[in-house]
């Protein structure tokens, strides 16, 4: 029964959903932020063009989001998370050993769906399973994100400055993120969810829905630009290339516990004042 799962297989289960999340999101979706101004330089991609591959990854995401929520999804939950993290982990490692702009939007939009999938099924699989065990192991599991800005950052830094630097850490991004997939193989279970989980939330639609996804459109519609070219502005800017590494890192060392951090003051305010507090 989920209400009697071990604490043990709790933190294997919140392990597992940080690791997917690390290698879909931090990786997957992330990496690009550093990788970008090496591709610049390195392989002639203009600005423009490098904003239109970084789209491409964000329509991607919508995308593969709106496929996730379609009926009969849910129950193959656990397959999709797989496909999504050999997916991710393919086609950042193919940034790699292809070249232009068609093949990168393609790539892109592709590992951009993939990540939907990541994040999506593994709520499924690991936050609905650990609510219903009535553990707060949840907040372990987001800070997967963070975990993997963070990584991202550490597998750039040694490499800015030498001849195809960017080809390497999108190498180096596949390649962990294979091993990440082989490690959610070991640590989460392919057993479904609790059907009466995913199935409520779906029928829920709180009052307020819609302001409340277009409130969130915006602050991505905010957000998302400087998560892709904080890193290439920064070059731009007096700090230099010495600055990049230290403050994307700082991203993503900060974003790792910023769940557990509101989810706290959610529980002292209330989560709408806590929402309204992060804005």
């Amino acid at each position: 029964m989920l209400g009697r799962m071990t604490r043990h297989a709790q933190l294997r289960l919140a392990l597992g959903g940080l690791i997917a999340l690390a290698s879909g999101m931090g990786l997957g979706r992330f990496l690009y932020t550093p990788v970008l101004p090496m591709m610049v330089e390195g392989a002639g991609l203009s600005p423009s063009r490098a904003g239109l591959i970084a789209s491409a990854n964000f329509a991607g995401y919508l995308a593969g989001a709106l496929a996730a929520s379609l009926p009969g999804m849910s129950p193959r939950a656990w397959t999709w998370l797989v496909a999504g993290l050999a997916a991710s982990a393919a086609t950042t490692a193919a940034m790699a050993v292809t070249g232009g702009f068609w093949p990168w939007v393609l790539l892109r939009f592709a590992g951009g769906w993939a990540s939907a999938f990541i994040l999506i099924f593994t709520a499924a699989l690991v936050v609905s399973r650990l609510r219903a065990a009535g553990s707060v192991l949840s907040t372990l599991h987001f800070a997967g994100v963070g975990a993997g800005i963070a990584i991202s950052a550490l597998i750039s830094a040694p490499l800015i400055a030498a001849d195809g630097a960017w080809r390497q850490v999108w190498l180096t991004g596949g390649g962990l993120s294979a091993l990440a997939l082989v490690a959610v193989l070991a640590l989460v279970p392919r057993r479904a969810p609790d059907a009466a989980g995913p199935a409520q939330e779906r029928r829920a639609r709180p009052e307020g829905l819609w302001r409340l996804v277009l409130a969130y459109g915006c602050l991505g519609f905010g957000y998302v630009i400087t998560a892709t070219f904080i890193v290439a502005m920064l070059r731009e800017g007096p700090g230099g290339r010495g600055s990049e590494t230290v403050v994307w890192l700082i991203v993503g060392l900060t974003a790792a516990p910023s769940v557990v951090v509101w989810t706290r003051i959610g529980a002292r305010i209330g989560a709408i004042r806590a929402y309204q507090a992060a804005i």
